[in-house]
Order: C-alpha cells, then sequence, then structure tokens
C-alpha cells in the first residue's frame, strides 16, 4: 500500500468509526421492605383445621337444643346461643395439643382474632345454604318431586351433613342412640317452618325474601316465653302434621296451603292442657317407621 492509499484508508474510518458501544440497561430494584410488615393471617392454622372447622358447624347446626340459627347474638331477641358461639366455644376446649397443631397460638388476639371469627362466620354461612339445599328438597314446586316422609329426611340429612354418619343407610342411622328423639324433632320443626315461610310468601306474593332461619328464629323466640307444656304440645302438633301430610308419595300440590299451617293457639293451649293434666314428661315421643 503506498503512502497515499494509507492515508486515505486513515481518513475513510475517521468518518465512519463503526456503532456505539451499547450503554448498559439499567435494572430497577425493588426497595426494601420490613419484613413480616404483614403477616399472613393463615400462617399456623394447619391444613386439616378447615375440615374441622366444618365438621364442628354441621354438628352444631344438628344439636337438638340450639336457640338461634343466626350468625351473631341478637340482642332484639334477647339470645346468646348462637351457632358461632357454639362453634367458637367448642374450638377453645379443644385439648391444648389440638390448638398448638392445628391454630396459631395468637388465633383469639388482635387481627388474628378478626379473621379467625371471619372464618367461622363464613364456614356458618356455607353450611347454613348447604343443610337449606337438604331441607328444601322435595319443595321446588318444578315436576313431580316427592316431598320426603320424615323417616327419608331425617336419614338423608344425616348421611350427607352430619360427620358422624356419614354414607350410613336409613335403618342404622334412625336405630342409633346418639340421635335422639329431641334431635329428629328438631328436623321435623325445621322443615315444617322452611314450608310455612315458603306458603306465607307465596300467599302475600310478596317480592322481598324474607329467610326462613330470621322466621325460625323469632318462633323460638316466642317459644322460650312459653311454659314447658305449651313447647311440648307444639312439637308434638307439628310432628303430627308432617307425619300426616308427607310419605314419599305425596307433592307440594298435594295440599292446600291451608292445610300445610301450624296448630292454632287454641289447639296448642288445649293439647298442653292434656299434657299437664296426664302428667307426662314434657318431651315429644315420636315413632317413626320406613315407607310402606
Amino acid at each position: 500500500m503506498t503512502s497515499e492509499e494509507r492515508t486515505l484508508a486513515i481518513l475513510l474510518l475517521a468518518l465512519h468509526p463503526g456503532p456505539p458501544p451499547q450503554q448498559p440497561i439499567a435494572i430497577p430494584v425493588a426497595e426494601p421492605t420490613a419484613a413480616h410488615s404483614t403477616p399472613d393471617p393463615l400462617q399456623g392454622y394447619s391444613q386439616n383445621f378447615k375440615a374441622h372447622l366444618r365438621n364442628t358447624v354441621r354438628e352444631v347446626l344438628l344439636q337438638e337444643d340450639l336457640q338461634s340459627y343466626g350468625s351473631r347474638p341478637s340482642c332484639r331477641l334477647k339470645v346468646l346461643d348462637t351457632p358461632f358461639n357454639r362453634v367458637t366455644a367448642a374450638i377453645a376446649k379443644e385439648p391444648q395439643e389440638f390448638r398448638a397443631t392445628h391454630l396459631p397460638a395468637n388465633y383469639n388476639k388482635g387481627q388474628n382474632k378478626d379473621y379467625f371469627e371471619g372464618l367461622v362466620s363464613d364456614c356458618i354461612k356455607g353450611q347454613k345454604s348447604i343443610l337449606a339445599t337438604l331441607l328444601k328438597a322435595g319443595m321446588t314446586g318444578k315436576g313431580s318431586d316427592k316431598v320426603p316422609s320424615l323417616w327419608s329426611l331425617i336419614a338423608n340429612i344425616y348421611s350427607v351433613f352430619h360427620p358422624t354418619f356419614k354414607k350410613h343407610g336409613a335403618k342404622q342411622i334412625h336405630s342409633d342412640k346418639r340421635i335422639t328423639s329431641g334431635a329428629k324433632v328438631r328436623v321435623c320443626y325445621i322443615r315444617f317452618m322452611v314450608n310455612l315461610n315458603r306458603v306465607n310468601l307465596r300467599n302475600k306474593n310478596e317480592s322481598k325474601q324474607v329467610s326462613f332461619w330470621d322466621d325460625i328464629d323469632e318462633d323460638l323466640a316466642s317459644l322460650r316465653r312459653k311454659s314447658p307444656g305449651y313447647g311440648t304440645a307444639y312439637a308434638t302438633m307439628i310432628y303430627e302434621i308432617y307425619k300426616r301430610l308427607w310419605d314419599d308419595v305425596k307433592t307440594i300440590r298435594s295440599h292446600e296451603p291451608a292445610d300445610q299451617q301450624p296448630p292454632s293457639e287454641e289447639e296448642i293451649k288445649a293439647r298442653a292442657q292434656s299434657i299437664l293434666q296426664a302428667r307426662n314428661a314434657p318431651e315429644v315421643k315420636i315413632e317413626l317407621g320406613p315407607p310402606n
């Protein structure tokens, strides 16, 4: 290469130096946060706790002496005995070993208490919805759905809903002494009130839906102001009405709404008086057998 060619090459390189070196890309760095600034409320609960909570709620909802089915105590109805109070009390009475295994140490304090109570309330709400579906069997008024007899209703609810009697047969359930006559009468009563709520809303033709749980709470509050004999008479007559109306064959249209009403005040008082005169024990005696 001559000196002139070398000079020309240097000039060309000076005019076209090539691409500039790339600048480094700045990567944003997240601001450091304080460790555990918002603790996870689930921390400390075992995987099995929700199943235990669900089973506890189901057992409570089928107890024969529950005074209210509302989520929280009601000052208006003057009742503290609710599913919420019974469930939280049952968990508090669990052995220390159980609580240490399945619950955080401070589950009932501060923000953790709020989370725990919300967990219980949500579970109660969900399980009441499931129980309501079972109680409404045959009451849709659609098609030819048969209304279950009390024998079938109790067997179905306990085999599906109660954790102790899952998938048990009807005869096995009805022969089990752990399911008392009082518990069976309570199922009968709740079912009667579910249907009464349906009949009354239909007759009133109201667009506003009134929960049958609210109807039950009001009725139980009224019964607590009556004598034990009155309560026994009332429950006995409800049982007799249900047994007379529904037999696994009839549909909800088989009886007029007037036939599905509770007994009158005069009828209940007359039955209560006969119970008092006979000096019968204040409990409802029921006789159930499989449908023919």
